[in-house]
């Protein structure tokens, strides 16, 4: 899966750098580091949300359905809200709509549109816009690495290699100090 998320930087590296090019651009490179971050953190964070919730059910096809699942609400689920909210003309409070900018699919939204806003918006509205879409990515790339950590750590036991509750790296270093006579 790694060399999968590899080959397709290219691809999107292509993409960025076009983009950033065509568009004159070539002296703020804000639009090519949250772009480069987005793909290098939420692909990742899919992919070992998948791996987690695979170790956790019994079926493949139970943890497939669910990890798409997951993915579609915490991608999707905050747009909706916010389109029926405008549509239906119905109030929300302002934590709520800051509350829409967590979603990665948000985040992507507002990668692509970037060079639209940076053209009408203020500088301090710019400098806004790219500490939250900076906050929020390092959010997922700190959801990332906890996640990664829970599975390695717990793959073993999960997968029935060994008992429940037994650490298995403090019963390597018990092995190793018994074989050296300790």
């Amino acid at each position: 899966m790694r060399r999968l998320l590899n080959v397709l930087l290219i691809p999107f590296a292509t993409i960025f750098i076009f983009h950033h090019w065509l568009r004159d651009f070539r002296e703020d490179f804000t639009y090519l580091v949250l772009s480069f971050a987005s793909v290098l953190i939420l692909p990742r964070l899919i992919t070992w949300i998948a791996f987690w919730i695979g170790l956790k059910m019994q079926s493949q096809m139970k943890a497939i359905t669910t990890t798409l699942g997951v993915v579609a609400i915490v991608a999707f689920l905050p747009r909706l809200i916010e389109f029926l909210t405008t549509s239906l003309e119905v109030p929300i409070p302002m934590w709520m709509k800051d509350a829409f900018t967590l979603s990665p699919a948000t985040i992507v939204q507002q990668l692509e549109t970037w060079y639209q806003f940076t053209q009408a918006a203020s500088d301090a509205e710019i400098l806004s816009r790219t500490i939250v879409i900076g906050v929020v990515l390092t959010i997922y790339g700190l959801a990332l690495l906890s996640i990664r950590f829970w599975c390695l750590r717990n793959a073993d036991q999960l997968l029935g290699r060994s008992p429940e509750g037994v650490d298995v790296l403090e019963d390597d270093e018990s092995d190793n100090a018994s074989k050296n006579g300790d």
